[in-house]
């Protein structure tokens, strides 16, 4: 029994011993694993700063093209308007602000005085003359043939703003949006003309005083074709249609055609007149039977 006891003693200790080893083993191996997975976590999060400092460094770059952008946004709409205002100011006080409006032509001038007074009302002055010393406009000259028409219409202009009352200087806003759209149409009319001079150098034009209208009288001349065309443009033109006189000097022309293909092909709009020149030229230009 002792020699069992013994036995049996022993191979609880050699048990208890390989359980030690076992679990050093196993505590070992745990712990390199543990290593392992330690090291692991270091490459990732060595990794997560990185895409971190590249995230930022993408940001910052984004953020420069953003503000790039919108500069060169703002650039860009800056040179869309620029030249395209026809005034410019003369002189800015508290009391007195004056404005310089400057067509396509040099006769196209006009000149606007805003004054205050102590009581709070407006005042406006308007002259036809530049201002001394004048170098911001290289506007060319208008052509004799056009010239009446355009002192004209500065003049009727300058009586039109003149005769304008201002309540506050709120108005004077709205009076520079005006004098501004006026002097646009002014523009439009002085160069249509001009284009059509350049091409058809019978051109005459005429003021009417009493509607305000314009009268344009253009010759056409093709082989033995001869044909007098009068325009009649109001307040309203380019944008309605315009009163047209047709009769023939010389020749065979067919009126009826040209009326048809005035109709048809000349709608009113920007250059509407200069269309209508082209539509005659080219009728007569067709061969008659």
């Amino acid at each position: 029994n002792d020699s069992i006891a013994i036995m049996a003693g022993k191979r609880a200790k050699r048990a208890r011993w390989s359980s030690m080893v076992h679990k050093k083993e196993t505590a070992s191996a745990e712990e390199m694993e543990i290593s392992s997975l330690e090291q692991q976590l270091g490459a990732l999060e060595e990794d997560i700063r990185r895409q971190s400092q590249d995230l930022e460094s993408l940001e910052e770059k984004i953020d420069d093209l953003r503000r790039e952008n919108d500069s060169n946004k703002c650039f860009r709409s800056f040179k869309s308007i620029q030249g395209c205002q026809r005034w410019k100011p003369v002189k800015l006080d508290k009391s007195l602000i004056s404005i310089h409006f400057q067509g396509e032509v040099q006769e196209a001038t006009l000149s606007a005085s805003f004054k205050t007074t102590t009581s709070g009302d407006v005042i406006c002055e308007v002259s036809t003359e530049k201002p001394e010393n004048d170098r911001w406009s290289l506007s060319r000259r208008t052509p004799q043939t056009i010239l009446p028409v355009v002192q004209s219409m500065i003049a009727e202009l300058a009586l039109s703003v003149k005769a304008s009352k201002l309540s506050s200087t709120e108005d004077m806003g709205f009076m520079v949006q005006r004098i501004t759209c006026a002097m646009g149409r002014i523009d439009s009319n002085v160069k249509e003309l001009i284009q059509i001079k350049q091409r058809f150098p019978t051109l005459l034009v005429k003021r009417n005083p009493k509607d305000e209208s314009l009268l344009v009288s253009v010759d056409f001349i093709v082989r033995q074709n001869m044909l007098h065309a009068s325009f009649k443009l109001t307040k309203t033109y380019p944008y309605t249609p315009v009163d047209v006189c047709l009769y023939s000097k010389a020749g065979k022309a067919d009126m009826n055609i040209i009326k048809r293909q005035l109709l048809k092909n000349a709608k009113p709009g920007f250059g509407y007149m200069f269309r209508a020149c082209d539509v005659i030229m080219a009728c007569l230009q067709i061969p008659s039977d």
